[in-house]
């Protein structure tokens, strides 16, 4: 998978950096060559690499660059900045932007592609995406061509929920024609139509999405493209496809694929001038993401998306004051099981029914989570038991830190379905959890949670609060724990904890990252209540 595999690689050329005494010509000459071969074994073009490596040299010139200028970062920055650029299509040096539904009026959106490509579920993941924020959303089904293509799409309409409108009708304008009428009748806001591929590309294919077009008159057309196919096709593809229906945006499918290298899928777009808009990141109808280049490069090198996971609170409603104190009382060490409740129903919401491994690297220093199955029944099932437990618990015992009556376990247990010992042993590790919590409130001092303090913190103790927040719910609860050990090896451990802590220090916490403006927990929720969040 594209973030999994490529991430590593350049997070291992950019750690040559951190780990160096000082940055020579030939440490920055190693470096970029490992970046620039990275890239290319994730399908990136030739062209586009060369196009990096020479961007990244001429920003970063050893011999003009002051004393007072941190070199490391300056390559880190140039970095990030270049791989975003890669994927950011421009015209005339501005960014291009994504489209936008506009509320309260009729959008049409026309989904075209080639058979194969997951064009029928990508019309139900955007559809759904829509309807979560707010929209009033309709499907068309014109695809006439594959046999159980409408009654597919029809199914997942029935998923989202949205109403789908098919005909036996075998001309698919006719069937656009009439979709759109009656549903811009009804008053739908975002209507999306499906239409007809083909194995390839032909010109009764390329005829058809015309006379579709023309029917439907569409306000944007996505183009889908399948993510495990080589960068040079899906370039062709698009650009074939934009010169006969005008191509508005792309979605890349299938990236989560063990077959996807994704570079390809990513980059070569950029010269159809058409923004990437939605990647696919897995099977289910939560699995298609709004893609942002800078959040999907912060990600990849484990830098985290503070503004992806403040996107994530506020499509679902969280209190983000509530958030603040749940935080503040953990750290000042007045843990109670109500405050870790409220963090479990609050990750719980922004999940929603996603996966644990994909919210996890939001938080930065989380990239090593790919090769970890968070995700599978040992994980969801543990976390799932907690839950159990604090929903038998009486509003006393939950604002309470600790139970040690007897006949209060064995209510719980009966009420939970979870055996007496397991809660025992549960609540013995979330003691050691708050513990450490409280450990790492002490460390960070004042300020609130800036990540360039988390040098006062013990590595040492990071590792433990993550193992005991993960770990002990169940016969075996090890196995989460020993998970969350193996990702901080992945992360070269305490020292590599230390090493992190280095890197974003000199980045002046999160101002170093882009537009990220040196904010801390305060901050960051400060910006979430301005979003609409408080």
């Amino acid at each position: 998978m594209v973030l999994a595999a490529l991430g590593q690689q350049v997070g291992a050329a950019l750690k040559k950096i951190v780990d160096s005494n000082s940055v020579t010509a030939e440490v920055l000459d190693e470096v970029i060559k490992d970046l620039s071969k990275a890239l290319i074994i994730a399908d990136v073009p030739i062209a586009v690499v060369n196009k990096f490596r020479d961007r990244v040299r001429k920003r970063v010139n050893l011999k003009e660059i002051a004393p007072s200028v941190d070199v490391r970062v300056m390559i880190q920055q140039a970095v990030f900045e270049e791989l975003v650029a890669m994927m950011t299509p421009t015209v005339d040096g501005e960014k291009v932007p994504t489209f936008k539904p506009k509320r309260n009026k009729f959008n049409v959106i026309m989904m075209v592609g080639l058979q194969g490509s997951g064009k029928t579920t990508t019309c139900g993941k955007i559809a759904r995406h829509y309807k979560k924020k707010g929209f009033r959303v309709a499907l068309i089904g014109a695809d006439t061509f594959r046999a159980g293509a409408r009654d597919q799409l029809a199914q997942l309409a029935s998923t989202v929920p949205a109403p789908c409108f098919t005909s036996d009708v075998d001309d698919p304008a006719q069937v656009a024609r009439e979709g759109v009428a009656r549903f811009r009748e009804a008053g739908y806001e975002v209507v999306i139509v499906d239409t007809s591929g083909r194995t390839q590309q032909d010109e009764a294919l390329m005829a058809e999405m015309a006379a579709v077009k023309e029917a439907a008159n569409p306000d944007h057309i996505m183009f889908i493209m399948d993510g495990t196919n080589s960068g040079k096709i899906i370039a062709l593809q698009s650009e074939q496809f934009h010169s006969i229906v005008g191509v508005g945006s792309h979605v890349i499918t299938k990236l989560d694929s063990d077959d996807t290298k994704g570079g390809g899928a990513l980059t070569s777009v950029v010269s159809t001038g058409a923004p990437i808009a939605f990647i696919g990141v897995g099977e289910t109808m939560n699995d298609m993401q709004e893609f942002n280049p800078e959040s999907f490069v912060s990600r990849m090198l484990g830098m985290g998306d503070i503004g992806g996971l403040i996107n994530k609170m506020k499509n679902a409603g969280l209190d983000s004051e509530k958030s603040v104190e749940v935080v503040t009382h953990m750290l000042k060490g007045e843990t109670s099981f109500r405050d870790i409740q409220e963090q479990l129903r609050m990750m719980d919401s922004m999940l929603d029914g996603g996966s644990i491994t994909d919210f996890l690297k939001h938080l930065p220093g989380m990239g090593g989570l790919g090769q970890l199955d968070l995700d599978g029944q040992d994980g969801m099932g543990r976390l799932r038991k907690v839950q159990y437990v604090f929903d038998s618990m009486t509003p006393g015992e939950l604002d309470s830190a600790k139970i040690n009556d007897e006949s209060r376990l064995r209510r719980i247990a009966m009420g939970s379905g979870v055996p007496l010992e397991e809660i025992k042993l549960l609540f013995a590790q979330l003691k050691k959890m708050a513990n450490l919590f409280s450990m790492m409130g002490k460390g960070l001092g004042k300020g609130g949670l800036n990540p360039g303090k988390l040098g006062n913190m013990n590595p040492r103790d990071m590792e433990k609060m993550m193992s005991s927040m993960m770990g002990g719910l169940g016969r075996g609860g090890g196995a989460m724990g020993a998970q969350m050990q193996q990702m901080m090896r992945q992360m070269g451990g305490p020292a590599g904890m230390a090493n992190m802590e280095r890197m974003m220090s000199q980045m002046g916490g999160m101002g170093g990252m882009p537009g990220m403006g040196g904010m801390d927990m305060g901050a960051m929720m400060k910006m979430a209540k301005g979003m609409g969040l408080g």
